[in-house]
């Protein structure tokens, strides 16, 4: 199980006296959904970054089995004014990004806050950036709101459907169940590979795909309220040369804009959107519509099952003409004290759209470049520079 580190109360100054500043913040340790708490002692290390990173204080905080919530307070001892101060939490003494890969999830995920300085200022807005490094020693670097909105958190599946597709790129998973994957991950050059994310909310899996992939044109989207993490996220992306994100608001409830049916598509990629029941047949004739059409494209849905009503996803998927490719492929989630029976996993299926339900002709499909720029409503960040293949 993975838990990840969150600010109750974002840091901030809270009063200057002739000794120093004091900081003040309270974190707790929760999971994806927020529905339990991380249940072993463990030491915590919040490690302050002041005058432009140049100068570092280090101290440490015992987190208590059965807590909820772990207050932090302590004192910046200096009579000059620090300026804008950044706070990371973790539960290692380093700051340093952690590795994400199928062999390496972390199972405490360290926090970051947003510069703070002013005493008295106001609250540092309510988000928290995770910093992973990927392989090949790229930077991905994604904020998360850290109250209360699962729309713009990052969940579990997303961090193992990045694992796996990571895998994939780098050579190291099964070819057997991963070989359609394989072969759209692989195309030759200048042939852009063309994604489409539902439910992106942060964005960590569409930007993590345009960090490890050259020429990925990736498109993410989600209900209004996910865009302002977008806007964060998308900017600071590392992005291979002839990548781009393209972010627009898509509502499954709704039909799908015309500018996306007229759109071809390699991948549809789904992480961690089967939790809610009642949302699924719109999220099904979603993934219907994209694939309206792109027959070929390959419908990748990551989940991490927490009840029993999700089965009813795969009963719509095969209503809709769609039939499993591949999968699950299993991604254990780290957990010390679980027993090999009460391991979590995440569980990663390959869709396609079945034979006897594409129209005449369909079959030999062409897919096309097309232009993401045409497109009305959609925001963008790309880079065109050239960098180093992987």
């Amino acid at each position: 199980m993975v838990f990840y580190i969150r600010f109750l109360k974002v840091p901030n100054i809270s009063t200057q006296t002739r000794s120093g500043f004091t900081v003040k913040t309270v974190v707790s340790i929760t999971t994806d959904l927020g529905d339990d708490f991380y249940a072993s002692n463990v030491e915590l290390f919040v490690h302050l970054e002041y005058d432009g990173d140049v100068r570092r204080l280090t101290s440490s905080f015992p987190w208590k089995a059965g807590a909820r919530a772990l207050p932090i307070d302590f004192t910046l001892k200096t009579k000059d004014y620090p300026g804008l101060l950044r706070l990371c939490v973790t539960n290692v003494n380093t700051q340093k990004p952690q590795r994400l890969c199928k062999s390496h999830l972390p199972q405490l995920v360290s926090g970051w806050s947003d510069a703070f300085g002013i005493p008295n200022a106001g609250q540092t807005p309510r988000r928290i950036q995770r910093q992973f490094v990927l392989e090949g020693g790229g930077q991905l670097l994604i904020w998360e709101d850290t109250g209360e909105s699962i729309a713009r958190h990052i969940w579990d599946a997303a961090i193992g459907l990045i694992a796996h597709l990571q895998d994939i790129i780098h050579n190291q998973a099964g070819t057997r169940i991963c070989s359609k994957i394989m072969e759209r991950l692989r195309r030759p050059e200048p042939t852009p590979i063309r994604i489409i994310e539902l439910g992106s909310g942060c964005g960590i899996v569409g930007i993590a795909l345009a960090q490890m992939l050259r020429r990925c044109q990736v498109i993410l989207t989600d209900l209004p309220e996910a865009m302002e993490m977008l806007d964060l996220n998308m900017p600071v992306a590392q992005l291979l040369y002839g990548s781009k994100l393209r972010k627009m608001p898509l509502d499954w409830a709704e039909d799908l804009p015309p500018s996306l049916h007229s759109m071809e598509f390699d991948f549809v990629l789904v992480s961690d959107c089967t939790y809610n029941s009642d949302s699924l047949p719109a999220l099904v004739r979603t993934l219907s519509a994209l694939t309206s059409n792109s027959p070929r494209a390959l419908v990748v849905v990551s989940m991490k099952v927490r009840h029993s009503s999700e089965a009813v996803f795969f009963d719509l998927m095969v209503d809709a003409g769609f039939a499993k490719d591949a999968g699950p492929v299993k991604i254990d989630l780290p957990g010390a004290t679980q027993s090999p029976k009460e391991v979590e996993t995440i569980d990663i299926y390959t869709f396609i759209v079945r034979d006897d339900s594409l129209t005449a002709g369909a079959s030999h499909v062409a897919i096309e470049e097309f232009d993401y720029g045409s497109v009305g409503s959609i925001s963008s960040h790309e880079n065109s520079e050239e960098e180093s293949p992987l």
